[in-house]
């Protein structure tokens, strides 16, 4: 018995002291002095900074150079995004996020074809003539609709609820041009991919002078497909269907307004907040809409407004 009780202390004896030992090392280290490592770790920064990226990295197979324009090769960070630089004849673009560049390519893209049209035979012999008289026939359809219908661009009905839209939101951000050219620039930009109210300045000009134009059904039919399939508006055609292009193309911005004002109330959403919202400087109706219709997919989400 005494030699069991012997050998059970001497087990647990055997078992403590390196436990004993790491515990007074441990004990024996200063308080204020923690090992370098630790040191190092507290002194470094809560989180690292990104730093400049190759642009074909972000954007492989996209060339850095095109017809007017010129990419710089690296791409700043900024925030969670990246800040691109483009060079163009028309100035300097700064696109804030991936998806922006890729809209902008687009749009100089589609500035190209545009100037490459507004020098063809087909657009300099409408340039003497432009719609002058197809505003005077929408003046008169206001006063006796049924004598003049037949000269008026699409249906009295679609005209009249255009007018209803515009006096009920006033002029939309991006919106520019005249009524008269409106669908007929819709329809262009459609076809070239682009938003038809972006804020690219250039564009929205030639936009608005191939509409002018006396030829300008046969010079939109002349463009064809050209750039159905791009970076296209707002977001990439690749994610919009096509119910969401046709309705960019046939609707003007006032009524794409009014129904997104309509949506977005029937959800329960404040007057308030769907009013600031659809006037918020750098939205346009396009960008509304989609945001809209993205909105309404998740109404059975709590406080989705």
């Amino acid at each position: 018995m005494g030699n069991d009780i012997f050998k059970g202390k001497s087990i647990i004896y055997f078992v403590l002291l390196p436990v004993c030992l790491l515990v007074g090392t441990a004990a024996a280290q200063p308080v204020d002095s923690p090992p370098a490592a630790y040191q190092a770790l507290i002194a470094a920064p809560a989180y690292e900074t990104p730093g400049t990226v190759l642009t074909t990295r972000l954007i492989p197979g996209q060339p850095l150079s095109g017809l007017g324009y010129q990419i710089a090769p690296r791409a700043d960070p900024a925030g969670m995004l990246y800040q691109f630089r483009i060079d163009t004849d028309y100035g300097t673009f700064e696109p804030q996020s991936l998806q922006m560049m890729r809209v902008r390519l687009t749009e100089l893209r589609a500035l190209a074809r545009l100037r490459e049209l507004s020098e063809e035979p087909l657009f300099i012999q409408g340039m003497g003539k432009q719609l002058e008289k197809t505003a005077v026939a929408t003046g008169k359809a206001l006063m006796s609709p049924i004598k003049t219908i037949k000269q008026i661009p699409g249906s009295i009905k679609e005209f009249t609820g255009d007018i209803q839209a515009q006096q009920a939101v006033g002029q939309v951000y991006g919106e520019s041009g005249t009524p008269a050219h409106a669908q007929v620039k819709r329809e262009l930009a459609s076809r070239l991919g682009v938003d038809p109210y972006t804020d690219n300045q250039p564009l929205q000009d030639l936009l608005n002078e191939v509409a002018r134009n006396q030829n300008r059904g046969r010079l939109v039919a002349s463009i064809g497909t050209f750039m159905v399939g791009g970076a296209g508006i707002a977001m990439g055609a690749a994610e919009m269907n096509q119910d969401f292009q046709s309705l960019i193309r046939d609707k003007s911005a006032a009524q794409l307004q009014v129904d997104n004002h309509t949506a977005l109330l029937r959800m329960g959403c404040s007057v308030a907040s769907v009013e600031q919202f659809l006037v918020k400087p750098g939205y346009t109706a396009s960008n509304c809409t989609a945001i809209a219709r993205a909105v309404s997919s998740l109404a059975s989400v709590k406080n989705v407004c």
